[in-house]
């Protein structure tokens, strides 16, 4: 007995030899069979769809979870045309946090305020926490003082604004985040994959470089999938920093391996390292 039938539909299969069917079979999460090998078996649900057209899942192959996640948990700033308004909504955030700790705001992008923030202007709202600011671009950030202090001299900024290589030595200071964490951040991002009809994805990055957050950040995903949380296909990419050297033999030819806390277990049909 099948799990659910479509039927009534305008199914595009991407098959050459089958390109459109009108009834759809699954059984287990998996797709059956189409039309005359499904029209006529059993099924616990049948939906007619009415004409409805369906379409496969979209692969978005460049995302990053943890972040879309966690920055629609954050406080956002992109409503935002005014250098004062900005400023509102820190100090709001920072309102919240204790003394000392960080507070994250996403949602910057200088080109709607007509130039970039400055520490100095964060400090006067800051109220002794930590301001982290990430670019939109996911590229860049703006910081306060308290950020500052805690950098090398050699770290290059430009009245708080710092990119790439210098944004990176301010999130590791922010970092790592928990696994939990992530794992709630990671579900959020992929339950509005799934709303825009992406099943399948990605992962650009994890473990290290400009948007990793944590350096076992690959265990949030194994927690997903072990609580049956992950909510659509995934495959990881590694940082490049995330590879280290390894004692292996010559004849091996792995001078670098991973170090991402991998586990036995680990990887599936819906989840694995690519």
């Amino acid at each position: 007995m099948l799990c659910t039938r479509l039927t009534n539909a305008r199914i595009l299969t991407m098959d050459p030899d089958h390109p459109v069917a009108h009834d759809l079979g699954i059984w287990r999460g998996r797709i059956f069979g189409l039309d005359e090998a499904v029209t006529h078996l059993p099924a616990r649900e049948v939906v007619d769809l009415h004409g409805a057209t369906v379409l496969p899942g979209f692969i978005d192959s460049h995302v990053h979870l943890a972040w879309a996640g966690l920055k629609a948990a954050t406080p956002d700033i992109a409503p935002c045309t005014r250098v004062e308004d900005v400023l509102a909504v820190i100090g709001e955030a920072a309102s919240r946090q204790a003394p000392g700790a960080w507070v994250d705001v996403a949602g910057y992008d200088q080109r709607a305020l007509g130039r970039h923030l400055t520490a100095a202007e964060i400090d006067r709202v800051a109220q002794g926490r930590r301001i982290f600011l990430m670019h939109d671009s996911g590229h860049a950030c703006v910081v306060n003082s308290a950020v500052l202090d805690l950098l090398p001299p050699e770290v290059p900024h430009q009245d708080g604004f710092l990119a790439e290589s210098a944004m990176s030595a301010v999130r590791r200071l922010r970092l790592p985040y928990s696994q939990e964490e992530l794992a709630d951040a990671i579900e959020r991002a992929g339950r509005t994959c799934l709303a825009e009809g992406i099943t399948a994805c990605a992962e650009a990055g994890i473990g290290g470089g400009l948007l990793g957050h944590s350096p076992v950040e690959l265990g949030a995903y194994q927690l997903l999938r072990d609580q049956g949380r992950l909510p659509l296909r995934v495959q990881l990419m590694a940082a490049g920093d995330t590879l280290r050297p390894r004692a292996s033999h010559r004849d091996d030819g792995i001078p670098r391996a991973l170090d991402l806390g991998l586990r036995t277990g680990f990887g599936d049909d819906w989840l694995s390292l690519g």
